[in-house]
C-alpha cells in the first residue's frame, strides 16, 4: 500500500542501481538503523553512494553523497555549486568565481579552485558539463580529507576525495546513474590532465 502511494523505497531503488551497474549493495546496520550503500568499481577506483543526516539547529537534513578516493598528483582542488542568493551575496564580498568561457554554464554555477587554468581544462570536457547540468542540486568538489585521510600514510600518498552531495534523498535511478557517469568521466579527465594517478588508492570507505 505504501509503495503505491510513495513509490519504491530508497533501499529498493539503490539495490536495483547496484544490479544495473554491476556493483555491491550493502544494507548493514549502522547507528541502530539500516544505512544502505552502493559501491561500484570503475577501473582502479571504488565509487561509493550512501546517505546520512546532518544536524541543522533543531532539525536534521537528509544528505545523499557519493565519494571516490583517488591519488592526487598535483594537489588540484575545485568546488562547484549551483548559483543562488547566498552565492551571489558571497560574490559581492569577493568570493572566487572562475569563469570557464561557457556562458550558460558560468551563469548557473559558482566555480572555485586552487589552479584556475586546470579547473578550466577540467571543465572544458563537454560530457562533464552535461552531466553536471543534469543534477537539480549539486555540491561537487575535491576534498583533501574526511577524517580517515589524516593518517600519515594517506597524506604521503596524496590521497584526496572526489565528493558530491545533495540535500535531498535521491531515489531517481537515472539521476544516480548519471552521477556515477560523472564520477567516472571526472576521474578519467583528471588522469588525462596528469592531475591524478590511475593507481588503486587502497582506501576503504
Amino acid at each position: 500500500m505504501l509503495e503505491k502511494i510513495f513509490g519504491p523505497s530508497k533501499e529498493e531503488i539503490w539495490k536495483q542501481l547496484a544490479k544495473e551497474l554491476s556493483g555491491n549493495f550493502d544494507n548493514s546496520e549502522f547507528s541502530e538503523r539500516s544505512n544502505p550503500k552502493v559501491q561500484v568499481q570503475f577501473k582502479e577506483w571504488t565509487i561509493t553512494l550512501d546517505s546520512f543526516h546532518r544536524s541543522a539547529g533543531k532539525c536534521t537534513i537528509p544528505i545523499t553523497r557519493i565519494r571516490a578516493p583517488f591519488l592526487n598528483k598535483d594537489g588540484l582542488k575545485f568546488k562547484i555549486s549551483k548559483e543562488d542568493i547566498f552565492t551571489n551575496i558571497n560574490k559581492l564580498f569577493g568570493t572566487q568565481d572562475i569563469i570557464i568561457g561557457e556562458s550558460e554554464f558560468d551563469k548557473k554555477y559558482l566555480i572555485q579552485g586552487n589552479d584556475e587554468l586546470k579547473v578550466k581544462k577540467l571543465l572544458s570536457n563537454k560530457m562533464i558539463r552535461n552531466l553536471i547540468d543534469l543534477q537539480p542540486d549539486i555540491h561537487f568538489e575535491i576534498k583533501e580529507d574526511e577524517g580517515f585521510f589524516n593518517k600519515e600514510e594517506y597524506i604521503q600518498k596524496g590521497a584526496h576525495l572526489l565528493y558530491f552531495e545533495s540535500t535531498q534523498t535521491i531515489k531517481d535511478i537515472e539521476q544516480l546513474k548519471s552521477l556515477y557517469s560523472l564520477f567516472a568521466e571526472m576521474l578519467n579527465q583528471l588522469c588525462k590532465m596528469d592531475s591524478a594517478y590511475e593507481n588503486d588508492p587502497e582506501i576503504v570507505l
